[in-house]
């Protein structure tokens, strides 16, 4: 595997955009979201993205908000599903359960593909979910353990990483959900190709995630600490 981060001018167009959006899935969150404005980029299929600027940095956060057929306990399952994200999420190749701490704590490794000359990324993150008795609000964040392995050289590890649904039920019986991330995906990559197609990889990713969570051991889920 090559370590290169060097960027050829004469990729064709075709290239360039897949290396774009599997670009911008590497940079997952790591600083705390700011206070811009939002700016909508993308909105199709009932899937608004937005983005904003980052105070000191020239990576852009991210916002995704969408409606999904699930109850809150089916999404929370599907979420907890770590092998499925290889199954919806961008260029993952793998995902598995490192450990189960309790039934709503867990830590997970993750590896993403790149196109070459770039370097495939690998992550282990830390992931809670909480919910609110009052509203039923649910929250799942998830955080960098960069250090929780040793480093292998086939991988660029994430060194820094923070993000989080927001998921809320709604009158239609479904959720309403929000996803926010941003973060520093390692190595050398620069910050123009991160951003110009800002908007490809998580409209992909939540269409697939649209599907799947239509699964019947999605919609008939059942999680004990989830009040739905």
């Amino acid at each position: 595997m090559k370590h290169t981060e060097e960027i050829s001018m004469n990729m064709t167009t075709g290239r360039k955009y897949h290396l774009l959006t599997t670009l911008f899935l590497l940079a997952v969150p790591f600083i705390t979201f700011s206070q811009k404005t939002w700016e909508l980029v993308k909105t199709k299929d009932d899937i608004h993205i937005y983005k904003r600027s980052v105070e000191g940095s020239s990576l852009k956060e991210l916002k995704v908000v969408s409606t999904f057929q699930s109850s809150l306990s089916g999404f929370v399952a599907f979420i907890q599903d770590v092998p499925a994200q290889t199954s919806y999420m961008y260029n993952c190749s793998l995902a598995k359960v490192l450990k189960e701490i309790n039934e709503k704590e867990l830590i997970f490794y993750q590896q993403l593909k790149a196109p070459w000359p770039f370097s495939d990324r690998d992550g282990i993150y830390h992931q809670v979910i909480e919910q609110n008795a009052a509203t039923k609000v649910v929250t799942i964040r998830s955080n960098a353990m960069s250090d929780y392995l040793p480093k292998t050289k086939d991988f660029i590890r994430v060194p820094k990483m923070k993000c989080s649904w927001i998921i809320k039920p709604n009158v239609s019986g479904g959720v309403d959900a929000e996803y926010y991330f941003y973060g520093e995906p390692g190595g050398t990559l620069p910050t123009w190709l991160i951003n110009m197609f800002i908007a490809e990889a998580p409209y992909k990713t939540q269409v697939k995630i649209h599907e799947l969570i239509k699964q019947k051991k999605y919609q008939e889920a059942k999680i004990d600490y989830i009040k739905n």
